[in-house]
């Protein structure tokens, strides 16, 4: 017994309760050339829907190569519309902007296009855009397209009606000349210009298919080389049209690059900020130097111990440098440094000398007595200093000063002594950690929330002091001011993006709805119908990586994350699409969305 190509048990199909088959049978052995006829509207296009597996029937099943049809996997329907089946419809589904060789090469070969359109006589017009043919033509060219493929099973849909009677027969005999081992089902109201090629001829008629006859006389056919298995182009073509519409590529990475570095932005804000601020603290050379004003036994600050501070001392010196009597400069404690005195950039260009010798005198009246003290250091050092807030500072080691007015005796106490008398609301602390660090973990302390930038500042009260830390005090009102505006403008550019991804994708996805429709009719997969999308967005997020990096200098995590959430998006929309397609029966979406 031989098992037919197809077989068709038990059909029925309603639409809105309007039964259009009920209880269809029918056999098609391979090989075996049938044409089907019926009046307009008896379901013989239906029928031939339920075959391309684009419509599933009210009850029944189509057994292909002993499988139902209705049973097959999303791969295996993909590979029965892509290499099992061929279909033809009367309305020609071709693509009116492109040229006839375009079509063509969507999925065969130049050599297979150029080789059929000569045996045809239709390389005149391979360069000609399918909206200038005229109808026949344009039949033509369907046909070509269908004879290119080397499926097992092909649906022509009433072929020649749009054809002179003398171009119909050339085209019938080259159809038949081409596919004469393969299996064929034609839909035609010409029976007659069939009759000689066809085996075996069905009729609808009142919801049911009936068998007329069996001619077993065959059209006398030449034999032809049978064309390689079919190769689509879709990816070559998609990618020629993809860079045809340069603005919109264009206006796509610009887009994707503000989201991503608006919220790349938005995630590394905060640690952006404390890594500049840390920076700026490093161009203090005094930053761990901090001095208490206005201080009084009960702020209890026990975290660093205190010193006395010897303002009161330097206050009462003149400078000389080189015998030169020196005006702009202040002095400044340091800690633990292997030299006495040193001075800043500033100090050697706001004063304009070149500096060998340094002499500090110090003169003043003490106890009713007259004191001049004098000291002078040569091979002064020259330190960097880049702060905000620096200015002409000559630094002195705190150690040595301190160990130099304990060992210098007054009247009645030491000259230490004498300077903590002086200063007995003013303090100086050095602390062994970073500002930065300090202030993280002691930001509530009095002596922090009191300071020359805070909005209630009381000069009365107690409070720190450093050039230092009014730079981290000053960044710190700028970080509050701009962190709101960083959130809008995060909030801004992603809602605005994705406002533009979502106009760029209904646009394109309108203007390409057929395309992709009759694609994937054709058994491409999702990566075929959706190429333009899916390139578009991997030139986007390497083009956005690659415009980063080469700014940024380097990638960060945050940096990384922005782009995953971007593309995240991105093929969200894009699977929100695919779902739709999927979800609608896509002969049913052909005949009613308004764009097609």
């Amino acid at each position: 017994m031989v098992i037919p190509l197809l077989s068709i048990k038990n059909l029925s199909i309603s639409f809105k309760d309007q039964c259009i088959l009920k209880n269809v049978f029918l056999q098609i052995h391979e090989q075996e050339k049938v044409a089907i006829i019926g009046d307009s509207g008896s379901g013989k296009t239906t029928l031939f829907n339920c075959i391309l597996n684009n419509l599933k029937p009210t009850a029944g099943e189509i057994i292909y190569k002993n499988k139902n049809i209705f049973n097959f996997s999303k791969k295996e329907k993909n590979k029965y519309k892509r290499y099992e089946i061929c279909y033809v419809s009367q309305n020609l589904d071709l693509f009116e902007e492109m040229t006839v060789e375009e079509n063509l090469f969507l999925f065969y070969s130049k050599h297979e296009v150029n080789q059929i359109l000569q045996k045809t006589n239709f390389d005149a017009y391979k360069d000609t855009k399918i909206k200038y043919l005229s109808g026949g033509q344009k039949q033509k060219v369907a046909i070509i397209r269908a004879c290119l493929s080397n499926a097992n099973l092909y649906l022509f849909d009433e072929i020649t009606n749009a054809l002179d009677l003398q171009t119909a027969k050339e085209v019938l005999n080259f159809l038949f000349i081409l596919l004469k081992d393969k299996t064929i089902i034609c839909i035609t109201h010409q029976l007659e210009l069939f009759s000689s090629y066809i085996e075996t001829i069905y009729q609808i008629k009142n919801q049911q298919i009936h068998f007329i006859k069996s001619n077993s006389k065959k059209h006398s056919v030449e034999n032809t080389q049978t064309p390689k298995q079919k190769r689509y182009h879709i990816y070559k073509k998609e990618w020629k049209s993809l860079f045809q519409h340069p603005f919109t590529l264009l206006v796509f990475i610009i887009t994707t690059i503000l989201t991503s570095l608006s919220l790349f932005y938005k995630l590394t804000f905060t640690s952006t900020y404390q890594t500049k601020i840390k920076k700026n603290l490093d161009d203090y050379f005094d930053q761990k130097v901090l001095t208490i004003k206005n201080y009084n036994d009960d702020l209890n600050f026990d975290t660093y111990p205190l010193d006395i501070t010897f303002d009161s001392f330097f206050n009462h010196v003149d400078l000389f440098i080189n015998q030169s009597l020196i005006s702009h400069y202040t002095f400044k404690p340091i800690k633990d440094s292997n030299h006495v005195i040193f001075v800043n950039h500033q100090f050697i260009e706001e004063n304009d000398l070149n500096m060998n010798q340094l002499t500090i005198r110090y003169s003043n009246w003490i106890e009713n007595r007259y004191y001049i003290l004098e000291y002078t250091y040569e091979n002064i050092e020259i330190i960097p200093d880049n702060g905000l807030f620096s200015s002409a500072y000559l630094y002195y080691n705190y150690d040595y000063f301190k160990e130099l007015f304990l060992n210098l005796k007054l009247k009645n106490q030491n000259f230490y002594q004498y300077l903590k008398e002086q200063n007995a609301h003013e303090y100086i602390c050095f602390i062994d950690t970073s500002l930065y660090d300090l202030y993280q973990k002691n930001k509530n302390l009095f002596l922090f929330k009191n300071n020359p930038l805070a909005k209630n500042f009381n000069s009365k009260q107690a409070y720190f002091y450093s050039d230092a830390l009014m730079d981290l005090f000053a960044n710190l009102i700028l970080y509050d001011s701009c962190k709101e505006l960083v959130n809008f403008f995060s909030l801004f550019c992603v809602f605005g993006s994705l406002f533009i991804v979502i106009l760029l994708f209904s646009t394109m996805l309108y203007k390409n709805f057929k395309k992709i429709a009759l694609y994937m009719n054709m058994g491409a997969h999702y990566l075929e119908c959706y190429f333009i999308y899916y390139i578009q967005i991997f030139l986007t997020i390497l083009g956005t990586f690659l415009t980063l990096w080469i700014f940024l200098k380097q990638i960060h995590v945050a940096l990384i994350f922005s782009l995953l959430f971007v593309l995240f998006i991105y093929l969200s929309i894009l699977f929100a699409v695919i779902f739709y397609f999927e979800k609608k029966q896509l002969i049913v979406f052909l005949k009613e969305d308004e764009t097609c």
